[in-house]
């Protein structure tokens, strides 16, 4: 998930005025906070995690700000969500779900009430959920499971997950956290364009665990309708004998033949991405990219439009990162991945008037870029970046597939993660000895309990192991030490501006399979 504040937003009231946030996440307007509630998380956060778990956040200050101290607030408190928001203790728990849950519900103004929410199988059948208008994602998807009667020992096999349909396509947007509403997410989303609707889709990338659901009937059902798409859609490549094998399986309703059929095929549980563009094997080249397995698979069209085709392991990748900048939509200016213009010409001169590439922040648009170090040979390890907007959701991806490598390594099988296990206090002490002693402070400085979710906290069921939280990649602790990780891609990550408009960019996500590659098998190097 990324966290963003695209700006901020002067509200006149009365007898008052003040400031707010526009915080965005995963590119989406989430909520919009005063610097007082803000602080006010930091707090609790202190009490609950340790001040050494955490970055400086912006002090206060007891004059007007002026629109240069603001902005410098507005850059301050984005850095910090942005470090918080990638410890997964902090992420994990309930004092942070619960604290943007409910900034999402006051910016919105909404009542609490119910509404019926319809979710959809990949081909676009629905499922209609009675559902709270203020559910968090976790119960909404328990309230699916119920509604097909899905074991609740197989629910955290399942995500819900935002797609556009455009025709009769469906182009992955985004996943669904813990923090949001899907409900007030898809009032957002749709707000701007009506094409959105929410799916729900396995979670988990390795194809052995659909071991675990094959004997399930409503497990298989959900797999197979997912499967039958992506066979319909051509997101798994088969030959016609294959298709014809598929068809007669389908004709006879074998379900657990067709998926083990699918299974032994390229792209088999894969999510595709739209057409981007790459810096690899050179600038600009454009390329078609999925993400399953343990890799990120790479198309790319040649000069002669012959495409060649290039995998990229989990176990391969040192660290990546995500950077958001802007591009100019009127004069078609845009950086390219390794800080040019179209014309070659190197971003830092725009200033001077060496750069032909001018901008208009005025018509520009955010630009979003995967950028991850990749070991393409024993001493050889090189920066590659993607520049796409789904550049988020393949992070997501790349999350999840390392998550999986270590949960294996470690013996370990997918559960839930239950907020009231995971967050582990600076003491030592569970986090279940602070249920419900959290608070979200309002706009207007009144305060109320932050509440357990309905249901998903007393499903003791579903964490009879241990979290898979324990394994995530853990993030370097230093919002600093990115210059000091790669030395070629200074130039780029620590510019405050590129081509006069702002370039933000977040810290290293480190991946912990990569320094495990003789015990995962990738030792083929």
């Amino acid at each position: 998930m990324h966290f963003s504040i695209s700006d901020t937003q002067l509200i006149k009231e009365q007898n008052n005025s003040y400031v707010t946030y526009s915080i965005a996440i995963n590119g989406v307007h989430h909520c919009s906070l005063r610097y007082r509630q803000l602080f006010n998380f930091h707090q609790q956060l202190k009490k609950t995690f340790g001040t050494n778990s955490l970055p400086l956040f912006p002090p206060k200050r007891f004059l007007p700000l002026t629109a240069s101290q603001t902005e410098e607030r507005r850059a301050q408190i984005e850095k910090y969500i942005q470090f918080v928001s990638q410890d997964q203790r902090i992420s994990n728990s309930e004092l942070f779900n619960g604290f943007f849950l409910n900034g999402q519900q006051e910016s919105q103004s909404v009542a609490i009430e119910e509404v019926i929410l319809d979710v959809y199988h990949p081909n676009l059948h629905s499922i209609k959920v009675k559902v709270y208008s203020t559910d968090r994602t976790d119960v909404v998807l328990d309230a699916v499971a119920k509604s097909l009667d899905l074991s609740p020992q197989l629910v955290p096999y399942f995500n819900l997950f935002v797609v556009q349909r455009l025709d009769s396509d469906c182009i992955p947007k985004r996943k669904l956290h813990n923090f949001e509403s899907p409900y007030l997410t898809m009032k957002t989303m749709n707000s701007v364009d009506n094409n959105h609707v929410i799916i729900i889709r396995k979670s988990y990338w390795d194809p052995v665990f659909d071991d675990d659901l094959i004997s399930d009937r409503i497990a298989i059902n959900v797999l197979y309708l997912q499967t039958l798409y992506d066979i319909e859609k051509g997101l798994i490549e088969a030959n016609k004998d294959i298709r014809r094998q598929l068809s007669s399986l389908h004709a006879k309703g074998s379900k657990q033949d067709y998926l083990q059929l699918a299974r032994t095929l390229k792209y088999y549980g894969y999510i595709h991405f739209q057409p981007c563009f790459c810096d690899y094997p050179q600038n600009n080249t454009r390329v078609l990219i999925a993400g399953g397995g343990r890799e990120l698979n790479l198309r790319a069209y040649t000069p002669s439009e012959q495409m060649k085709e290039y995998s990229f392991r989990v176990t391969r990748i040192r660290c990546w990162r995500l950077t958001t900048s802007l591009q100019d939509n009127l004069n078609g200016c845009a950086l390219n991945a390794n800080g040019s213009d179209s014309n070659g010409v190197g971003s830092s001169s725009s200033s001077s008037g060496g750069s032909s590439c001018q901008t208009n922040s005025s018509t520009s648009t955010t630009r979003y870029e995967l950028s991850f170090e990749y070991l393409l040979s024993k001493d050889q390890l090189q920066w590659i970046t993607i520049i796409s907007d789904q550049a988020i959701l393949m992070s997501v991806c790349l999350q999840g597939m390392v998550e999986e490598l270590l949960m294996k390594r470690n013996g370990k099988k997918l559960c839930r993660q239950d907020m009231t296990h995971n967050s582990g206090c600076v003491n030592g002490n569970n986090n279940n000895s602070r249920r419900g002693s959290w608070s979200y402070m309002k706009r207007d400085g009144s305060s109320h309990q932050i509440s357990l979710p309905r249901s998903v906290s007393t499903d003791t069921d579903l964490t009879n192991n241990s979290s898979a939280a324990d394994f995530r990649s853990r993030v370097s602790k230093s919002l600093s030490s990115s210059s000091s990780t790669a030395s070629s891609s200074t130039s780029r990550t620590n510019s405050s501006h590129s081509n006069g408009l702002p370039v933000k960019s977040r810290h290293f996500v480190e991946n912990d399979a990569f320094n495990g590659i003789g015990d995962i098998g990738d030792d083929d190097l």
